[in-house]
């Protein structure tokens, strides 16, 4: 590893930083036998963010055998808040 990091700091710019915490909404725990992926925090600052912190959970939100059409339902008025927490999924709707 002290190799790698030796080559690679001869090519580019690099600091060390220390051990990953947070990175792109993934939160990595240190483990004693590995390491634990999450997303806890970015869920929890969704929640947050969108004022549902307090709601109650729920298995699962929407059935799972629902058939989702672009021409079902109501437009939003405003999808802008919409669009800003989901902005990497894709809805495959047909």
């Amino acid at each position: 590893m002290e190799w790698f990091l030796h080559q690679v700091k001869l090519a580019f710019p690099v600091c060390d930083l220390g051990p990953l915490h947070y990175f792109l909404g993934i939160q990595v725990k240190q483990l004693s036998d590995g390491i634990l992926l999450t997303q806890e925090k970015y869920i929890e600052d969704l929640l947050k963010e969108t004022n549902m912190a307090t709601s109650k959970p729920c298995s699962t939100p929407l059935a799972v055998s629902s058939n989702l059409s672009k021409t079902m339902g109501v437009l939003l008025p405003n999808p802008k808040q919409y669009r800003q927490i989901m902005p990497l999924t894709e809805l495959e709707v047909g």
